[in-house]
C-alpha cells in the first residue's frame, strides 16, 4: 500500500479539509458529501429508507434489533452467547497467526482443540482457510459469528460519471449516518472509544515489506477522518431542507462535551496515540460551536474498568493483568528482540521457549505471538503437554487485548468505533449477552470506492 501525501497531511494537521483530502486521495466516499450536494434540490422522498425491503422485513421479524435496540436474553441464550465468545477468542488467535503466513497443521489443530466449534463442517472450513495464505479468514470467521456485510447491487456506471445506483446507495448511507449521529446528539456528554487511534509512525511504516503495518496505519487515519467528518459536518447537514423535511422531529442537540476515553485499553497496544489525538481535539473544538454554543472536546481516563469476563482482572496502578488468578505483566519484564539469534545462545527449543515464557507480557507484538507458537510447535509432545496451560493463557491474553476496548465502551454506554471486524463481532455478541444497548460502528476501507459499514446489531 502506498502512503499518499494526503495521508501525511491529515496526520500532521487533522481538519475537515485534510480529512476529505485523505478520503479523496484513496477514492473513499466522504460522509454526508452526497447529502449536502443534493440536499436542497432532491425530492424529499426520493432516497427515503422508510419502505423496508422484503429482506429487511424478514430480518426484523426474526428478532434482529436495530441500532440502539436491546433484545432480552434468556439464561439459555446467554450461555450460548458466552460459549460463542470463547470460540471467537480462539478464531481470533488463528486470525492473528494467519496474518503472518500459512500456519502449520499441528498449530491449527492445537488451537481448534480448545475452540469448541459447533460442527465438523465449521472445523473443516477453518482448517482450509488457515492453510490458504490468500484466504480472507476475517470474513469467514465473522460470518460464523453472525456478522456479515450486506451485498450491494451491481453498479453500471460510465467513465467519469456516478451511476444512479451508486448515488442512491451513497444517499442512503448518508441518511443512515445522519440518523445515528442524531441519536448521539441527545446526550449531554458524548463518550467515544476508538478502536484504531493513530499511532506515531515508525520506520516500519516506510518499509516496503511491511504492508500490514502500512494498511493498519492508513485504516486508522481513515477512521479518524470518518469520525471527524461525522461530528464536524452534522450541524451543517441538520440545517439542510432535505434533512429537516424527511427526518423525524428531534429536540436541539443536547451535547455539551465530546470525550475520547483512554486508559490501559488504549495505550497497551498503541504507542504515541496522544500526540495525534491532541491535534484532532484542538481542531474539533473549533468546529463544535453549533448555534454559538461551544462544546468542550477532551479526552478522559475513566476509573478502572473491569472486563466483562470474570477470568480477567485489570490492575492499572500495578500494570498487571490477572488471568484466572495468574498475574501477567502489562509490559514485558524482559526486553524481547525480534531476532532470536540476538537474544543469547539456547541449546534446546525448550530453553528458548522458557525464555519467551518468562518474557511474556500483555504488550507483546503479533510477531512475538507467531514466534511463541512456532517454538511451541517445535517441542516434543511431552514438552508441549507441560506448557499447554501457558499457551492457553497466551490465547486468553490475546483475546483480552483485542476485546477490552469493546468492554469499556459497553460498560460506559459509549460510542464504539472500529475497523476490526472480529472486534466488532465481539462487541455485538458481548452486548447481546449482557443486555447492553448497541452503539457500535464498524467502518473499514477495503479498496477504492469500497467501504464496509455496519451500524446495527446482527441477527
Amino acid at each position: 500500500m502506498i502512503i499518499h501525501d494526503r495521508a501525511w497531511e491529515f496526520f500532521n494537521a487533522p481538519s475537515l479539509e485534510t480529512a476529505e483530502g485523505l478520503l479523496d486521495a484513496y477514492k473513499v466516499s466522504v460522509p454526508f458529501r452526497e447529502l449536502m450536494r443534493v440536499g436542497q434540490s432532491v425530492h424529499i422522498n426520493a432516497f427515503s429508507d422508510s419502505e423496508p425491503s422484503p429482506k429487511r422485513t424478514k430480518r426484523a421479524k426474526s428478532g434482529s434489533a436495530p441500532y440502539g435496540g436491546n433484545p432480552g436474553n434468556t439464561g439459555n441464550t446467554t450461555d450460548k452467547l458466552i460459549k460463542k465468545l470463547h470460540t471467537l477468542s480462539r478464531l481470533d488467535v488463528l486470525h492473528d497467526l494467519h496474518d503472518e503466513g500459512i500456519m502449520p497443521m499441528p498449530i491449527i489443530k492445537f488451537v481448534l482443540a480448545d475452540a469448541d466449534l459447533p460442527s465438523q463442517e465449521d472445523y473443516e472450513a477453518v482448517v482450509r482457510a488457515c492453510q490458504d495464505g490468500r484466504s480472507n479468514i476475517t470474513h469467514l470467521f465473522s460470518t460464523m459469528m453472525g456478522i456479515s456485510i450486506p451485498r450491494k447491487r451491481k453498479r453500471t456506471s460510465t467513465k467519469g460519471a456516478t451511476s444512479s445506483v451508486s448515488l442512491h446507495e451513497s444517499l442512503q448511507q448518508d441518511h443512515q449516518l445522519y440518523e445515528i449521529v442524531s441519536k448521539w446528539q441527545q446526550r449531554q456528554k458524548l463518550e467515544l472509544v476508538m478502536d484504531g487511534i493513530v499511532t506515531v509512525p515508525s520506520n516500519a511504516i516506510m518499509d516496503d515489506d511491511s504492508e500490514q503495518v502500512k494498511r493498519k496505519f492508513v485504516q486508522s487515519l481513515f477512521m479518524n477522518a470518518f469520525i471527524m467528518l461525522l461530528l464536524g459536518r452534522y450541524d451543517a447537514v441538520s440545517r439542510l431542507p432535505y434533512t429537516k423535511l424527511t427526518m423525524s422531529d428531534r429536540p436541539p442537540s443536547a451535547v455539551k462535551s465530546i470525550v475520547f476515553l483512554y486508559g490501559v485499553f488504549q495505550w497497551m497496544d498503541i504507542g504515541g496515540w496522544k500526540k495525534h489525538l491532541d491535534k484532532l481535539i484542538a481542531h474539533m473544538e473549533q468546529l463544535m460551536i453549533p448555534y454559538s454554543r461551544r462544546i468542550i472536546v477532551k479526552y478522559m481516563q475513566p476509573k478502572e474498568i473491569m472486563p466483562y469476563s470474570n477470568r480477567f482482572v485489570v490492575n492499572e496502578p500495578q500494570r498487571v493483568l490477572f488471568v484466572d488468578g495468574v498475574s501477567v505483566p502489562i509490559h514485558s519484564p524482559k526486553p524481547i528482540n525480534s531476532s532470536i539469534g540476538s537474544i543469547g545462545p539456547f541449546n534446546t527449543n525448550s530453553q528458548l521457549f522458557d525464555y519467551y515464557e518468562l518474557s511474556f507480557g500483555v504488550t507483546y507484538t503479533k510477531k512475538h505471538l507467531q514466534t511463541i507458537f512456532g517454538i511451541f510447535n517445535a517441542l516434543s509432545n511431552k514438552e508441549q503437554q507441560k506448557r499447554t496451560s501457558f499457551m492457553r493463557r497466551v490465547m486468553d491474553v490475546n483475546s483480552f487485548r483485542d476485546t477490552y476496548k469493546a468492554d469499556v465502551a459497553l460498560r460506559r454506554n459509549a460510542i464504539y468505533i472500529t475497523f476490526d471486524r472480529l472486534a466488532y463481532a465481539y462487541y455485538v455478541i458481548r452486548g447481546s449477552a449482557e443486555n447492553r444497548e448497541h452503539h457500535g460502528i464498524f467502518y473499514s476501507v477495503i479498496g477504492p470506492r469500497k467501504v464496509e459499514l455496519l451500524t446495527k446489531r446482527a441477527s
